[in-house]
């Protein structure tokens, strides 16, 4: 019987994009949750969506779900590992729910010494010296100088962890007083076990054999932790074996023609979908004018697109439904007005799914907040299993709900991910 579970909170579903055979549960079930500690899963997956959240929200969400946890691994006899799976370019909610789950863990009896800060992600990620670098256009770019650290709601300065840290925690914890983890460090048991008071260990890591080393060492040591991480960090914790890629089959299922939901407004996924437009011409295209929920005729378009949607899927075509390429920004507002504004966009955008009559061979839905609405708000799926992936770092899940989408894969695309034909080729991988 294993006496361990971790349990991944994710704030956008693209955290599956490393993982198989696990569970994903879609909202703060217990029952659902029960269900995972009783089945023996190495690992099991809650989406929090909390990158769409307000921090008051955020904090109301983990303090909740924490305590549910807390609750199952004591009546189950588990030793309880949270892992908070957040975006690789440092978007989210930090320090706000690790430290959340720390003190509703600490408030229960729960011992944990530090924070482990991994936002290495397989093969366009990476950190060295504490330096964390995005890959783009084939460089390898400081994080603190790509479009990612000027988001407008979870914007920031600093490339290097330490002073990330800092930066976001407003001093509470000095660049000085991080422990950095280099790869194959001797010292890194000593390190580990020196930790206290809650303190953030940065880990630099350029491979997943540099994750391997550092699990040994964790699985090793006296201390305990929490984890702020991408998706790599969650595969070895997990244990979790490489399988290959999907295959056709096991990416989709009966029905009418594709559906590619695109929401994601990153130079990437505007890349993508320039290539994608001049590389297959026989897509058809809708366009979702998000800028009608300004002008109050937001309800007109949803029914415009659904209906232009369901007569191209009735015709067995395969449809891409996008946002406008334009931002839309709130003047003079607060960081949490313009998240505000996109969440409401977003919830308009994904409720065309609740308006499908057709059911698609496949679905597609590429970026972060864009596959957590359509999971949730526009389809109402519960639970989920994680199948593997499609292609490097793009996950795939079925749903197990007893509803009209029972068994239909959905491909859950990060905005961020893959070259300029990757879309491209995942799309005709399923057709």
């Amino acid at each position: 019987m294993n006496k361990r579970i971790i349990v991944v909170l994710d704030d956008d579903p693209t955290g599956i994009q490393t993982v198989h055979d696990v569970p994903m549960i879609t909202e703060l079930d217990e029952s659902s949750i029960e269900e995972a500690f009783i089945k023996e899963y190495p690992l099991f997956y809650v989406l929090t969506n909390s990158r769409s959240f307000s921090k008051k929200q955020t904090i109301k969400y983990h303090k909740e779900i924490t305590n549910v946890l807390i609750g199952k691994s004591k009546k189950y006899n588990k030793e309880l590992v949270i892992v908070s799976r957040s975006d690789s370019t440092l978007r989210g909610h930090y320090p706000t729910e690790t430290e959340t789950i720390y003190k509703e863990l600490i408030n229960s009896g729960m011992h944990i010494d530090g924070e482990v800060l991994c936002p290495y992600l397989h093969g366009i990620r990476k950190t060295e010296r504490d330096i964390h670098y995005v890959l783009s256009d084939q460089k390898w770019i400081p994080v603190g100088e790509t479009e990612f650290a000027k988001d407008p709601t979870f914007g920031f300065q600093s490339s290097d962890l330490k002073e990330y840290v800092e930066e976001k925690t407003k001093g509470k914890f000095s660049a000085a007083s991080c422990v950095s983890i280099e790869p194959q460090d001797k010292r890194i048991l000593e390190k580990l076990n020196n930790v206290s008071g809650f303190k953030k260990i940065i880990i630099n890591a350029t491979c997943m054999e540099d994750l391997k080393y550092l699990v040994k060492g964790i699985e090793k040591s006296t201390s305990t932790f929490i984890f702020r991480c991408s998706a790599s960090l969650v595969k070895e914790l997990g244990h979790i074996e490489d399988r290959p890629y999907l295959t056709y089959k096991e990416c989709t299922d009966n029905g009418h023609g594709g559906l590619l939901l695109v929401g994601s407004h990153v130079q990437k996924t505007n890349e993508q979908l320039k290539f994608l437009k001049e590389h297959d011409p026989n897509l058809y295209w809708v366009e979702f004018d998000q800028k009608k929920i300004l002008e109050g005729t937001i309800q007109e378009e949803i029914k415009r697109c659904a209906d232009l949607v369901n007569k191209n899927l009735e015709a067995d075509h395969h449809v891409v439904l996008t946002t406008c390429r334009k931002r839309i920004d709130v003047k003079n507002g607060s960081r949490e007005d313009q998240l505000a504004l996109a969440i409401n966009i977003s919830f308009a955008f994904t409720g065309i799914l609740q308006h499908l009559a057709v059911r698609p061979r496949f679905l597609i839905t590429k970026g972060g907040i864009t596959s957590s609405h359509s999971l949730t708000h526009g389809l109402h799926i519960k639970k989920t299993i994680i199948l593997g992936q499609i292609d490097e770092n793009i996950g795939v899940v079925k749903c197990l709900d007893e509803n009209r989408w029972k068994g239909l894969p959905i491909v859950i695309f990060p905005g961020n991910v893959g070259k300029k034909d990757t879309i491209f080729k995942v799309l005709r991988k399923l057709r």
